[in-house]
């Protein structure tokens, strides 16, 4: 397999030709897609004293090393290729070497890696090793100390670290993290541990220690040292209570939270983080929310007594509570028993009008609403004086032969002038109505002739200033 993983990097026409010549040759230098590559007899690619072969997922597996150097440090990549792994026994029986790094691109320590080194007294692991395999450091004797990463999760119980004999090495140390696999291996082997954790520290804060009422303050989680990874808890409380509120997960992954107090008062926040080895430290502020002024509307209206056709300017303000303001603005007709809204619902319109059409008591109101959700409400009441327009047109006539004259006369009493009048009529059988003449016209008086026997409809509009409407219709039979 690994000889195939090397080969099948190679081209087609190096291939045959190494096939023809009868297998492969030594120390033969092929191209490998834009690369260059030497092969081994036995069938590896050679990286200075490095043999290799490609893994499936193409990175790079270090099968051996036939140096003499005394300190190595292992390479990251080949050919452009990550190198990720090193075959079990990769660097056995070196025993010259005294000092060895892996990099942060491997992922493990084989079985037997190191074993026999008899020289090794150091090895630096990249903080990319999660395992370390059997035997991987057996009969490394001269070792007397090693740092394991808080990456590396898995540590073989024959491993070997420490071990010589079958006995741990006197003044061994291993240096790693608390509640990781190196404090457990180096606690079961009987090996001396020390801890490289800085004590857990609660760096937390807050946004703000005072705050008007419904003003949001944000809790900030955040630790140092311990043991990573870090939970938070929130939690708050009146100063006066002795109970508290837990403000989301407590515990959660969450490193903020916002509150948003209503009543004023002093509170006290406790922010408690937690790290990987069950180890908490709570941090305590005190939080104050400032007392305002009770949320009162204050909105007016312009007038309460008017002539019929006045309008009316409702505006909107308010003061004390949370700010900002929103406005919802209704009136009632004299002869209506529902509200209607002017213009949007909460708003932020700072005033609207509406006309008084017709004579009575209009019912209006402003509905203020703070940010936290608050209604006040301002009620008026508008008088408008005048009676109402009534239409008191007349018709010429009522019956009358085809192809005679009928003529309307606008009339009134009431309303507010100036008047606009509009003159219609329905032929037989239809639903349509005709315009005679134009439109609000000043003209009170319209005739038309009608030419087809039946019953025709007619009628007369008229609008006052107001744009009050009042309708009068006629029916006119031709014979």
């Amino acid at each position: 397999m690994k000889r195939r993983n090397v080969i099948m990097k190679l081209t087609a026409a190096v291939l045959a030709l190494t096939l023809v010549s009868g297998g492969a040759v030594s120390g033969a230098v092929f191209a490998a897609g834009n690369e260059t590559e030497i092969i081994t007899d036995d069938g590896y690619a050679l990286y200075g004293s490095y043999k290799y072969y490609y893994n499936s997922d193409n990175t790079v597996c270090i099968h051996s090393y036939t140096g003499t150097a005394t300190e190595i440090t292992l390479p990251k990549a080949i050919n452009n290729k990550t190198v990720t792994s090193m075959d079990a026994g990769a660097l056995s029986n070196l025993t010259a070497l005294k000092k060895v790094t892996v990099p942060d691109s491997f992922k493990s320590i084989s079985r037997e890696a190191f074993k026999g080194c008899t020289a090794l007294t150091a090895v630096n692991i990249g903080s990319g090793v999660a395992s370390i395999g059997a035997d991987a450091f057996k009969n490394c004797i001269s070792m007397k100390e090693i740092t394991i990463p808080r990456t590396v999760t898995s540590i073989d119980d024959g491993a070997g670290i420490g071990i010589a004999s079958g006995s741990p090495i006197s003044g061994f140390i291993v240096y790693g993290y608390d509640g990781t696999a190196a404090q457990s291996y180096a606690e079961k082997k009987g090996l001396t541990f020390v801890s490289l954790n800085t004590p857990l520290k609660n760096t937390s804060s807050i946004s703000k220690t005072n705050a008007k009422p419904y003003e949001t303050v944000t809790l900030y989680g955040s630790a140092e040292g311990g043991s990573e990874e870090y939970t938070y808890a929130f939690l708050y409380k009146p100063t006066s209570s002795s109970s508290w509120k837990v403000k989301g997960t407590k515990f959660g992954t969450a490193s903020t939270a916002t509150l948003t107090l209503g009543t004023a008062g002093t509170y006290d926040i406790l922010i408690s983080v937690k790290d990987s080895s069950g180890k908490t430290e709570a941090k305590r502020f005190t939080l104050t929310i400032e007392k305002t002024a009770e949320f009162v509307n204050t909105s007016t209206i312009s007038a309460t007594n008017v002539n019929t056709g006045k309008k009316i300017t409702l505006t909107g303000s308010a003061k004390g509570g949370a700010a900002p303001y929103t406005y919802t603005y209704q009136y009632m007709k004299p002869d209506k028993t529902k509200w209607t809204t002017l213009g949007d619902k909460y708003g932020t319109a700072g005033s609207v009008t509406f006309n008084t059409k017709i004579p009575g008591t209009y019912k209006a109101r402003v509905l203020a609403k703070n940010s936290n959700g608050t209604v006040k409400i301002s009620s008026f009441t508008v008088t408008a004086k005048g009676t109402l327009l009534e239409n008191k047109s007349t018709i010429s006539s009522a019956s009358v032969k085809k192809g005679s004259t009928v003529t309307l006369r606008g009339a009134y009493s009431g309303g507010t002038a100036p008047y606009y009048f509009t003159y219609q009529y329905k032929m037989p059988g239809s639903t349509k109505w005709n315009v005679i003449g134009k439109y609000n016209t000043t003209s009170q008086t319209a005739s038309c002739t009608v030419n087809v026997t039946g019953t025709y409809e007619m009628r007369v509009l008229i609008k006052d200033s107001t744009d009050y409407v009042a309708s009068k219709t006629f029916k006119v039979t031709v014979s």
